[in-house]
């Protein structure tokens, strides 16, 4: 596809457009021959409301919004094709929305709820009873297929703070209270989208604080909304009834209710559940037909500023600069958005201020997020120390704290570069031992054993013809580091060198100094794990002796 079209991106980015005319499409059908099928101006308003939406620019602008599109389109197709009782393409239609993404299969409970209520669908009381066995055998089969695949698993593992803080918030009252901050976040964003950015990662939204005025405030939030969902679903007005039914049920996936999410807050969640907002604002603010006047003018002026917003959420999406520098702007908190944009100062750092300012925000990136998993900013901080500076005592210490990283790509990123750095450092430096030793050690943290015999040898060969103390200090150094790869080298663990690593080992294990440090246990414990070694130390403390295990 890339070789035909050009640039991959753009092509798909062409398709998500497409995708979401289709669902504007589908939208207006369903008002029309569904929830207005009187009323031609509303269905129109619906759909306008809904095609420039700015919540549906992550759908649409980010390519992997491709799975709320595809799964809202077959998820409209379920709801048309059930309202005329073609029941076995509904269901089909069902399952691949929620194939597309899990949320699809969430618009089951608003189908089955339209056959309930909906007295104007073309069915017999009999279809509609087939209908709902035939969509809720479907939605039981799917789960189970989606059960077989997946294993049962229901929440993201490996959770970071960044990707999901509700999973790290201990305290029972902070935890709901911050679950019912995320609602109201979602509720602004769908009512009041002035304030979008690209991404609202930790610590853009802290955990919410256990205090009168918090549990007042959102106390008030939640019971108003349920007593407002309760009050509809009670008049059993089949449109606003199918909008809370629709809202609560495609909302569900993302309200952190009974598991978390693999992400805390993201704008392409609200794409299926912002149809119910729309048909219910409308809905609502349509009542009392004399006034048609002013609700078109209404409705005109907030479509209107619908469409400045996106104009202005896709200006943000066009380049990496500007998605990022308006996440920061809105989200100044957020350690991934101060990330991102660091990166892409660095990387367009001409004039060179520009990478210096990038810098501030990776620094700023590290600072605020307290995730100790969490040390892409290490690796790129040091990166940029490397590149811009050529501080590498600087550029070494943090990619050491990269090495920590739980992401494997950063992880194994920062080995490299120490490696690379290192290499540098020892054919500038022949003379100081510093760097084939740490260079040693990176290797013995990777398991190349063999090249870190070989930057061993180095730091013997670094201070050959110095004074003969310090050239047998640094020995002595070198074999006990030695003697610790040996002896995790267990591929090449032959008598002679098995015999060698024992002998060193039990004389640190006896008491040893290694650089002024005592490492008796841990000499004792690489003679235990690796060389199957227990040492039996004599009374006077002067003598031991290996005793296989």
């Amino acid at each position: 596809v890339s070789g035909i079209f050009g640039k991959l991106p753009e092509v798909l980015k062409v398709g998500n457009i497409a995708w979401h005319a289709v669902c504007v499409v589908l939208v207006h059908e369903v008002c029309r021959r569904i929830l207005f099928p009187k009323d031609a101006a509303r269905c129109w308003w619906v759909m306008v409301l809904f095609a420039v939406h700015p919540v549906h620019s992550e759908s649409v602008d980010g390519l992997v919004g491709i799975a709320d599109l595809l799964s809202m389109a077959f998820a409209l197709a379920a709801v048309l094709l059930s309202h005329y009782g073609r029941f076995l393409p509904a269901a089909a239609a069902l399952g691949l929305s929620f194939f597309s993404k899990e949320v699809g299969l969430t618009v089951a409970v608003p189908i089955l709820a339209a056959l309930a209520l909906n007295a104007d669908a073309p069915l017999t009381s009999t279809q509609r009873k087939v209908g709902a066995g035939i969509i809720t055998t479907a939605v039981v089969g799917y789960l189970g297929i989606r059960h077989a695949i997946a294993g049962g698993k229901q929440t993201v593992e490996g959770f970071r703070h960044m990707d999901n803080m509700l999973a790290f918030v201990e305290d029972t009252g902070s935890f709901y209270l911050t679950m019912a901050n995320v609602w109201w976040k979602y509720l602004v964003m769908l009512l009041y989208p002035a304030h979008l950015a690209g991404d609202y990662s930790y610590n853009a939204i802290p955990a919410v604080e256990v205090t009168p005025e918090n549990l007042a405030f959102y106390g008030v939030f939640v019971a108003t909304s349920g007593a407002l969902a309760l009050g509809v679903l009670y008049s059993q007005q089949f449109v606003p009834c199918f909008c809370v039914v629709f809202f609560l049920a495609s909302f569900f996936p993302a309200s952190h209710l009974l598991y978390r999410p693999g992400v805390y807050i993201a704008e392409r969640l609200m794409y299926t559940p912002s149809l119910a907002v729309c048909v219910f604002v409308v809905w609502a603010m349509s009542q009392g037909g004399k006034r048609r006047v002013a609700w078109h003018a209404f409705f005109g002026v907030v479509a209107v500023w619908f469409a400045t917003l996106l104009w202005g959420r896709n200006e943000a999406w066009l380049t990496p600069m500007n998605m990022w520098g308006g996440a920061v702007a809105v989200n100044p908190n957020s350690g991934r958005a101060q990330l991102s944009y660091g990166l892409q100062c660095v990387a367009e750092g001409n004039p060179a201020d520009l990478a210096a300012i990038g810098l501030g925000h990776l620094l700023r990136a590290k600072e605020i997020t307290t995730d100790v998993d969490y040390c892409q900013p290490d690796y790129w901080i040091g990166r940029y120390h490397v590149e811009h500076t050529r501080n590498y005592t600087a550029a070494i210490d943090w990619m050491w704290k990269a090495t920590k990283c739980k992401d494997l790509d950063h992880y194994k990123f920062a080995y490299d570069a120490l490696e690379e750095i290192y290499k540098v450092l020892v054919l500038h430096q022949p003379k100081n031992s510093d760097w084939p030793l740490q260079l040693a050690q990176a290797y013995y943290q990777q398991g190349k054993y063999a090249e870190a015999e070989g930057a061993l040898s180095k730091a013997v060969d670094s201070v050959a013809g110095d004074d003969e103390k310090a050239a047998a200090k640094m020995k002595r150094v070198v074999e006990y580091l030695l003697a610790v790869t040996i002896a995790a080298d267990t591929d090449r663990l032959t008598q002679e060198r098995r015999g060698f690593a024992s002998n060193i080992l039990a004389q640190y294990a006896l008491g040893r100094k290694y650089r002024g440090a005592d490492v008796s246990d841990e000499a004792r414990n690489t003679l235990r794990t690796y060389l199957r070694y227990e040492v039996a130390v004599s009374a006077d403390g002067k003598t031991a002796e290996l005793r296989p295990f």
